[in-house]
């Protein structure tokens, strides 16, 4: 039950953070590549605030409330998506700039990843005490989502290039 806990918690900043991927793919074709950044940015914070609505209006289902660890009220459920939306957009956008600076042109799976997570949970433990979102968030959950990151990660790669969202698997 804490592995579903876990990863319900986490669903969406994996949406967010998935979002750039699909948001490259459909630009590309519409040869509108280079404003892929700030669509991405955009958009998966909308991705965000989305899935916490749709997560909220499944909080009344018994079996997705068993599986919920926060009190989902309106206002949590935006500033749930709002913060976990920004925190992982600006984290992905953290690990371009440096990349770039870096002259680094290939993706860095792993660091991509421990970044990303760390700025959903530390968005979300900065806004959280102010805008009063209960959560039942234990070590226990985040250790659970830092393990299953990477494989989550790896999974939807290869669907990804599979489906032709992505050109290289990495």
């Amino acid at each position: 039950m804490l592995v579903l806990q876990a990863l319900y918690f986490f669903l969406p900043a994996y949406m967010a953070h998935a979002t750039p991927t699909v948001v490259r793919f459909l630009l590309s074709k519409k040869g509108l590549a280079h404003t892929t950044t700030s669509w991405s940015v955009v958009l998966g914070v909308a991705i965000a605030v989305l899935t916490t609505l749709v997560q909220r209006g499944l909080s009344f289902i018994p079996w997705f409330a068993g599986v919920s660890i926060i009190e989902y009220t309106v206002v949590h459920a935006l500033t749930l998506g709002i913060t976990f939306g920004v925190g992982i957009m600006l984290a992905d956008l953290l690990v371009i700039i440096y990349k770039r600076k870096k002259g680094i042109i290939a993706s860095i799976p792993l660091l991509e990843q421990i970044v990303y997570v760390a700025g959903g949970i530390l968005s979300l433990y900065l806004v959280s005490p102010v805008a009063h979102i209960v959560t039942d968030v234990t070590f226990y959950h985040l250790i659970l989502i830092v393990m299953f990151t990477p494989l989550i990660h790896t999974v939807l790669t290869i669907v990804a290039y599979i489906t032709r969202l992505k050109v290289l698997p990495n």
